[in-house]
């Protein structure tokens, strides 16, 4: 039996080894163990192919033009990276001043409505204030008419009282003549 094992085994590895696709399947060996039952199946790793000086060289300045030019691309990609952040950098320096600028123009905005606000009320004080001027001096010239027109009549009654003063002192100076002029009768 262990010589059927074996000689199956061997049919595989023939089999193996003559299919077109030798990279996946190298040669094999075949290693017994101490029970032949046992067998293991090693693969070989395919032996390096040196390359000629002429080939190692070109491949060597192939490497090097690549590596340049993988460094003028990481190169390109940094300044590029560097342009982007000085813009955004300046973006925010702009951002920042045009934040200021309109921080400071809604300051100044605000204080302009407050004085636009107190300008209002204090024009509404002066219109009040006016108002209450002209009712005061309407109410003075009402009342200096009034002086004036009492006045007038303390004059008229003055010169009134005048003269029924002068009157009363006249008829009384009449009385006193009719007196005395009765009393001489009397006596006659």
């Amino acid at each position: 039996m262990d010589w059927i094992k074996l000689e199956n085994l061997g049919k595989a590895i023939k089999e193996a080894s003559s299919k077109k696709n030798k990279k996946e399947f190298p040669k094999k060996i075949v290693q017994e163990e101490q029970n032949i039952q046992k067998v293991k199946i090693i693969r070989e790793l395919p032996k390096p192919k040196i390359p000629s000086p002429k080939v190692h060289l070109e491949q060597k300045v192939e490497h090097k033009k690549k590596k340049r030019k993988f460094l003028r691309r990481i190169d390109k990609i940094k300044k590029k990276h560097k342009i982007k952040q000085k813009i955004k950098i300046k973006k925010k320096e702009v951002l920042g001043e045009k934040n200021l600028l309109e921080s400071a123009l809604n300051d100044m905005e605000k204080e302009l409505s407050k004085l636009k606000k107190t300008r209002r009320t204090m024009q509404k004080q002066m219109h009040a204030s006016s108002d209450e001027i002209e009712k005061i001096q309407a109410e003075e010239l009402q009342l200096r008419k009034k002086i004036s027109l009492l006045i007038k009549r303390q004059d008229y009654l003055n010169h009134r009282k005048s003269a029924i003063k002068d009157r009363i002192s006249q008829y009384s100076h009449k009385i006193e003549k009719v007196e005395a002029i009765g009393r001489e009768l009397k006596s006659f």
